[in-house]
């Protein structure tokens, strides 16, 4: 009998070791930790979105500040009248804080217009030139504004607007919170605007009037001012750095004689512009004229199409010609850029000479590598006529196109009657090193062959006015117009550096 085998079980150790789930000790941390994290994230994602609006708003305010900032500084270093009165020739609609006289003869206009109470729209609006005449003495007001062109807003929401103006009156600044009636920005050195936004973001834009640094005093009583003005933009290469003089203040309709009256023109950028005009004629007489001076004109007109400086002084939202009658013209200009003469019989002459020019920014130091232009603004014809220019500084030319310097404005005439073109008779031809040009002119063109180009040149003086060489003190420029019954014409201005 075989003996018996006796199996006996063993129980696995790990089945009396196998632990699932969590201890209480475990539950009670996580319960009291996890809601403490998800808190503190949550209030951080809330202040973050709560900050969202502000930050917006803040960004949208500094945008606002930098554009007020552009057009503030243009509009007041152009601006030849302003005032804070809320109801003298305001343009367009709202509460005028600041009302400008554009040296264009355009009226601004920064308002006030209400938006969510208790907050306000900072708005720039703009309106036509007005007709009534804005060089004047201070006393008279520059007129009423044109139609509305355009009205931007520059700042929104904002909670606070405040101007002032600082003034320097016999060697006294001082601060004006309230400028009641037009004031002529001569010795007004500062304007301000101060804006309180929304968003609490405190800004200052301020500016300076091109003509703060210019009185007439020890002028003499004769003293004017203007702006030059710049032509429509795309009407020629330099139409928005060549900054015609308008000579509308300077000379009496139907002068024959003007002696040294002082020309202070403001130019943008900040310059003052200063000479000493003088004219003499024999049997001619003189008066400032637009552009273009007659339709055969080259300067000032659109001779086949194609305009050559128009619209000099005009609003820049002009159109750049105008059509007559089916024919293409050069618009004309908002200044009298042109000093025109009209013989009375015989041969008329007359010599129209600039003296003494400076060219300074607004703390008086001397301007270089700017340019003092003079050109033919009528046309020279074969009666004969002729314009001599002479300068103590070396002449260059200035061309119409790349093409054409003066196309067909002095020339010979062929064997069949038709202009030789190309200054054949521009002397000297080609203009270098010279202090003397002359245009004369074998050639009375027909209305069906108008000019093709005119002379235009321009002499560059010393840093500080002087010229060099010849011991002759500051620079000068002079054009004899001469004509045999005819007219003539000639026109000055400032190529900016």
């Amino acid at each position: 009998m075989s003996p018996r085998v006796r199996c006996t079980r063993v129980a696995s150790r790990a089945s009396t070791t196998d632990e699932r789930g969590f201890t209480l000790i475990e539950l009670m941390i996580v319960t009291v930790i996890v809601p403490i994290i998800i808190g503190a994230l949550s209030v951080s994602l809330i202040s973050v979105f709560s900050l969202q609006s502000s930050v917006s708003t803040r960004l949208g305010d500094s945008a606002n500040s930098q554009v007020l900032t552009n057009n503030f500084s243009t509009d007041v270093q152009r601006s030849v009248w302003i005032t804070t009165s809320p109801t003298l020739s305001q343009c367009g609609t709202g509460t005028q804080l600041l009302g400008i006289v554009l040296g264009s003869g355009e009226f601004v206009s920064y308002s006030e217009v209400p938006a969510t109470t208790p907050y306000y729209d900072l708005v720039r609006n703009l309106c036509s030139p007005s007709t009534a005449p804005t060089t004047t003495a201070p006393t008279t007001t520059p007129g009423v504004p044109g139609a509305l062109e355009t009205s931007t807003t520059l700042a929104y929401n904002v909670e606070n607007l405040a101007v002032t103006a600082t003034q320097w009156l016999s060697g006294v600044s001082t601060v004006l919170t309230s400028v009641s009636t037009w004031t002529s920005t001569n010795g007004i050195s500062d304007v301000n605007l101060t804006v309180t936004a929304k968003s609490n973001l405190n800004y200052n834009v301020a500016a300076e009037p091109l003509g703060a640094d210019s009185t007439t005093t020890g002028l003499g009583t004769t003293a004017t001012q203007n702006t030059c003005g710049f032509a429509l933009p795309g009407t020629g290469t330099y139409a928005r750095t060549l900054c015609f003089f308008d000579f509308a203040s300077y000379i009496p309709a139907g002068a024959i004689a003007v002696s040294n009256v002082p020309i202070h023109e403001y130019v943008p950028g900040g310059y003052l512009f200063t000479a000493n005009l003088t004219i003499s004629t024999s049997s001619s007489t003189v008066q400032p004229v637009k552009f273009p001076t007659y339709s055969a004109a080259f300067l000032g007109n659109a001779i086949g199409g194609t305009p050559f400086y128009t619209g000099v002084g005009c609003p820049t939202t002009d159109t750049a010609t105008v059509t007559q009658d089916g024919n293409v013209l050069g618009q004309p200009s908002c200044i009298s850029p042109a000093i025109y003469m009209y013989s009375q019989g015989g041969t008329g002459t007359a010599t129209v000479t600039l003296s003494n020019i400076t060219l300074t920014t607004s703390t008086g130091a001397f301007v270089t590598g700017y340019g003092i232009v003079t050109a033919d603004a009528e046309t020279t014809d074969a009666n004969p006529e002729s314009i001599k220019w002479t300068s103590n500084v070396d002449f260059n030319q200035v061309p119409d196109t790349p093409t054409s310097p003066e196309g067909n404005a002095c020339s010979l005439v062929n064997s069949n009657g038709t202009a030789t073109g190309g200054g054949t008779d521009l002397t000297p031809n080609p203009i270098l090193n010279t202090t003397t040009v002359t245009c004369n002119d074998a050639y009375q063109e027909p209305s069906s062959q108008p000019r093709t180009g005119t002379v235009v040149l321009d002499v560059s003086p010393p840093a500080n006015g002087a010229s060099t060489g010849n011991g002759n003190g500051l620079t000068w420029v002079s054009a004899l117009l001469s004509s045999a019954g005819g007219k003539q014409a000639v026109s000055f201005g400032l190529l900016l550096p």
